[in-house]
């Protein structure tokens, strides 16, 4: 199910954002392909292949996002995916 046809079976509801979000933030993204981090991102690509937005975020690596600021600034962010250690 794409994002547009996610969006239609949910409607115009509160949970319209989780469930047909536009944008997805992956705080804690990572290179290493051993983390929960790397392993999401990756399960993501089809929503981004699909025109969502995706935005990792790990202030530690410059090919990401700094910030949920500056991931926002660049698209929508309407789900936001915490995978950092405890």
């Amino acid at each position: 199910m794409n994002t547009a046809s996610a969006a239609s079976a949910v409607g115009d509801t509160a949970l319209a954002p989780l469930f047909a979000p536009h944008g997805i933030a992956v705080v804690g993204a990572s290179r290493n392909p051993g983390k929960l981090g790397a392993s999401l991102a990756r399960s993501l690509n089809g929503f981004a292949a699909h025109g969502g937005h995706l935005a990792l975020v790990n202030d530690h690596d410059s090919s990401m996002y700094r910030s949920i600021e500056a991931a926002v600034a660049a698209g929508p962010i309407d789900l936001a995916i915490v995978c950092v250690p405890a």
